[in-house]
């Protein structure tokens, strides 16, 4: 029976398929195609967005990992995609590490448009003796989302954890734009040489209890620290990238599944010391995306209202009156809506699948506790009671696939994100798994000015400017980050270059 066409919205399935068992020494060839119609092996759907009305093919750039593999020329190839007919895919020769250990190793495939990060996928093959009998491979995961006009990042850096048992050994590849000056390969691996997250929640307890005005010297520091950890083929793109647009910041996209440590703090300095800049989120647009969301990320965030929550504690050790002025500004120079800070409210704005008018920016100002030994349990304080980020993650929260919208908790602890059970857990990855647009919040502890400060100047930046969020969180931490560790704190989820449309 023919497939019916396409039309402006096709849908594929990525899939990841090898030419032979594999075993040490192998030389083994894997194709890396996307689908018009699921196969057994593949999990997750494919969102290409919406084409011309015209089209008829559609190029990606197909890029490459496994930790059991040597790929001695190229780690990337390109994958045709055509209207109503196969693809052409992408094809990646290699050969099986001598040294491979046997037994379930992860292939990964990332799908760029041009500098754009589009997606990936995942498939666990097994390694096995050369005596032995090989495995059925198992499923491959991973969903591709491309948006033609999406405007792309100067710098795309991909992070991925290689090895379960060893947290501290990631895989870093970088995407951008070819021209003189590059390093010839753009993939390393690195090894911390331990626990990544033990470090960072030490780190974050410190930086809540540094002094006003004597804050900057300890965070340039870390990341001073951070830069040397980083990867030299990182190191020596950033300053190529930066002599090559030295008018202008970088968009700087993150994409990791390594959840711990703020790389948006790295401090880059040239290798003579010749030059030292201030931390990539001070000098440049930055933002982080967790992987396994990565189908959902969106650089087009739809118009709306802006909703606050400001939680009325009943107890006095709980009153934070400056989260009641914050709410209250927010209504009378954004036209925000409240919403009370009870449970029930809360809930039912978060369950409402098809609200009378959109929500773009959903705001909460209040109390919140990070857990970080099971992140999901972190919870925001409302008045009668606890909302933990596990309770975001049941299908009933609807919000984030009606609207897009953007989640900005301007509270204590809660931008963190933990690993749990072997995933990315915490706030972040309960809204961004359901298709909210992003998600801003401060990783330690914050003053209560300065947290006001942070909010105003980004809604009018983001909600009245449309400037692109990452870019209007740089102009705030340049702009302030001289006076409080707060402006250092706000990490954010989400496409660097996005922005809301206009009403």
């Amino acid at each position: 029976m023919a497939l019916e066409d396409e039309g402006t919205t096709p849908i594929r399935h990525p899939s990841i398929e090898t030419d032979r068992a594999w075993v040490p020494g192998a030389a083994v060839r894997l194709t890396i195609d996307l689908l018009r119609q699921a196969v057994a092996h593949t999990q997750g759907g494919v969102d290409l967005g919406v084409q011309a009305a015209d089209w008829s093919n559609l190029e990606l750039t197909v890029s490459l990992q496994c930790a059991a593999l040597a790929i001695d020329n190229h780690s990337s190839a390109t994958l045709a995609i055509r209207r109503n007919a196969a693809s052409k895919p992408a094809v990646i020769e290699a050969r099986v590490r001598i040294d491979a250990a046997a037994g379930p190793t992860a292939v990964m495939a990332t799908f760029f448009q041009g500098t754009r990060y589009c997606g990936s996928a995942v498939r666990i093959l097994q390694v096995r003796a050369s005596d032995s009998t090989a495995a059925p491979p198992a499923a491959a995961v991973g969903t591709v989302a491309v948006e033609p006009d999406a405007e792309p990042p100067d710098l795309t850096v991909h992070i991925s954890a290689v090895d379960p048992a060893r947290p501290g050994c990631l895989r870093w590849l970088v995407v951008t734009e070819r021209f003189d000056g590059l390093p010839p390969k753009l993939e390393a691996t690195i090894d911390l040489g331990r626990e990544p997250a033990a470090e960072a929640t030490a780190l974050f307890k410190a930086f809540a209890v540094l002094e006003r005005g004597q804050h900057q010297q300890r965070i340039e520091g870390f990341g001073s620290r951070l830069w040397t950890l980083a990867p030299p083929m990182f190191r020596a793109v950033y300053w190529a990238l930066a002599d090559r647009h030295v008018d202008r910041p970088l968009t700087i996209q993150f994409i990791s599944d390594e959840p711990h440590l703020p790389w948006e703090l790295m401090r880059p300095v040239r290798d003579d010391e010749s030059e030292i800049h201030a931390p990539l989120a001070l000098r440049h647009a930055v933002a982080r995306w967790i992987k396994r969301w990565d189908g959902y990320m969106r650089n087009s965030l739809p118009p709306g209202r802006l909703v606050t929550i400001a939680p009325k504690y009943a107890s006095a050790s709980r009153v934070l009156q400056r989260a009641q002025t914050e709410s209250e500004k927010l209504v009378t120079d954004f036209a925000a809506q409240r919403t009370d800070g009870t449970r029930t409210a809360v809930l039912k704005l978060l369950e409402n699948g098809t609200p009378t008018e959109p929500v773009s920016i959903l705001h909460f100002a209040g109390h919140g506790q990070f857990a970080p030994d099971a992140a999901i349990d972190s919870n925001i304080k409302l008045e009668d009671g606890a909302l933990a980020a596990s309770e975001i993650e049941r299908p009933e929260v609807r919000l984030g696939r009606a609207c897009r919208t953007l989640v900005f908790f301007n509270a204590c602890d809660v931008g963190a994100a933990g690993a749990v059970f072997g995933e990315v857990g915490g706030w972040a990855d309960a809204f961004l798994g359901l298709q909210f647009g992003g998600f801003i919040a401060p990783l330690w502890s914050v003053d209560d000015e300065d947290a006001g400060v942070v909010a105003t100047e980004l809604l009018e930046r983001i909600g009245k400017r449309h400037e692109p969020i990452g870019a209007a969180l740089r102009e705030i931490r340049a702009a302030h980050g001289a006076t409080s560790p707060t402006f250092y704190s706000y990490l954010y989820y989400g496409d660097v270059t996005a922005r809301f449309a206009a009403r």
